[in-house]
């Protein structure tokens, strides 16, 4: 017996909780543009403009404030929601078994789980090697950038979820280069930001920032290379 009734679409057969995921995605930021739409494109720009980001990251509920909650929940939706339709296209789990809505809820605990130990971890860094303000700052550059990144995943995922099923290999790619550049997008404008400080122990703290970033990407890939 499945939880959930199963709905039929042009192309596939998708389980209802699917459309419920994306439908929260797109009143999410259907939302934020009605009632945030100032503060949504001031966050899109200071993602490029590092003077922007820091007027950010200095106020102080700037990942807290409930645009930056939402976007956030948004980005958790949406990667894992890529993963599923990326695990069942590869037939690494069944897609009409009720453990799939499951799977997708440890998917984005882990994701949350991730992004809130790495957020502790930069912190902790910057009070080691004395850069409260930068460690502050790159925490809030990873966030925006993920929120951003989120907002373009919900496109990808309903064409993957609904589309011609020769659009998918395209768009599997699409998100996997999408994830590549908000990854390089971080790391360069962490290397900006502490590189561009004189104090030498801020070399040392890019060090460990990179390796915050690069070992979570390293361990991601093997896991899939292993799965599919």
């Amino acid at each position: 017996m499945y939880l959930f009734k199963t709905l039929e679409s042009k192309y596939f057969y998708q389980p209802s909780w699917i459309m419920a995921s994306l439908v929260i995605s797109i009143l999410i930021i259907g939302y934020l543009f009605s009632a945030y739409n100032t503060r949504v494109i001031l966050m899109a720009k200071a993602l490029f403009a590092i003077k922007n980001n820091s007027a950010f990251a200095r106020e102080e509920q700037s990942i807290t404030h409930p645009a930056s909650i939402l976007l956030s929940l948004n980005f958790i939706l949406n990667v894992a929601l890529f993963a599923i339709l990326l695990l069942t296209a590869k037939h690494v789990v069944a897609f009409v078994s009720t453990k799939n809505e499951i799977l997708f809820l440890m998917i984005a605990g882990l994701v949350l789980l991730i992004y809130f130990f790495k957020a502790i971890t930069i912190k902790i860094l910057g009070t080691i090697f004395y850069s409260n303000s930068e460690s502050k700052e790159y925490v809030h550059i990873v966030f925006l950038t993920n929120q951003m990144v989120g907002i373009l995943f919900v496109p990808i995922n309903i064409f993957l979820a609904y589309g011609n099923q020769l659009w998918a290999s395209s768009m599997y790619k699409t998100g996997g280069v999408l994830l590549i550049v908000g990854f390089i997008l971080r790391i360069v404008r962490g290397a900006t930001l502490v590189l561009t400080n004189t104090k030498g122990q801020q070399v040392y703290l890019f060090i460990y920032l990179c390796t915050i970033e690069i070992l979570p990407l390293l361990l991601a890939f093997k896991l899939f290379e292993n799965t599919i």
